[in-house]
């Protein structure tokens, strides 16, 4: 039981959608290298036929490129944001292609 859980949570899209996935959350450092990035594209490659749905925040680096991989391949992808849904100014426009795609925008501001 998590003790300090959200009042309310806000979204964009169909939350509901988040249930019907299987649901992965893509962790790794903000100074990532290539290595990274080859990785993880074999891994999600490897997913991608289980059809999951990405779950990150909307931070440098590894979160956004686990989120484009996912909107190249019209994957679910779930974006947590730290701020108010109408004021997202990190990674604005990958925010936008969720927003516009098959994607999933939650903050509990």
């Amino acid at each position: 039981m998590i003790k300090d859980k959200p009042l309310l949570l806000y979204y964009i899209w169909d939350i509901s959608k988040i249930n019907e996935k299987r649901n992965i959350t893509i962790i790794w450092s903000r100074n990532a290298d290539n290595t990274w990035l080859t990785t993880s594209l074999y891994l999600w490659k490897q997913l991608a036929s289980k059809w999951y749905n990405i779950v990150s925040w909307l931070a440098k680096w590894c979160d956004v490129e686990a989120h484009k991989w996912a909107l190249s391949v019209n994957w679910l992808t779930t974006a947590i944001i730290w701020c108010w849904l109408d004021s997202i100014t990190t990674n604005k426009d990958i925010a936008e292609k969720i927003k516009n795609s098959w994607g999933i925008l939650l903050s509990e501001r």
